[in-house]
């Protein structure tokens, strides 16, 4: 994925406003999904390392060996629990880039109206409103 910078130009209107909290959605939902596949993945891994330590008791495989599998069994389950969080996370910022796109829109999309009623002499630079 490019850098964000790269994919979202300079903002001079209220349509490149837009296009950019739609660019800024799309990239945290990739990133959600990403994530949420990499948790479900490390959580299978774990579990199959539960059935490896399992495997290895049986065949009276050494305590200390054990409980290296133990740890890193724990420590897989702790990133796929990272990840579960971070994709979370990701959606919820999609989620507020998308409520940050009809906030602005419902504040700014009336051009006339926007402009005219705004307690301030300018509401924005006049090319803002350009499309």
């Amino acid at each position: 994925m490019s850098a964000p910078h790269a994919i979202i130009p300079e903002i001079r209107t209220l349509d490149g406003l837009m296009n950019a909290f739609t660019l800024i959605r799309a990239m945290c939902e990739m990133r959600a999904e990403e994530a949420l596949a990499i948790a479900a993945d490390d959580l299978t891994l774990s579990n199959r390392l539960d059935q490896i330590e399992a495997e290895m008791a049986d065949m009276e495989v050494d305590d200390k060996t054990r409980r290296e599998v133990d740890l890193l069994r724990e420590s897989i389950r702790t990133q796929s629990q990272a990840a579960a969080q971070y994709g979370g996370r990701a959606k919820d910022s999609g989620d507020f880039a998308t409520a940050a796109a009809q906030a602005a829109y419902k504040s700014h999309g009336g051009i006339a109206e926007a402009v005219q009623s705004s307690p301030i002499e300018s509401a924005a630079q006049a090319g803002y409103y350009e499309r």
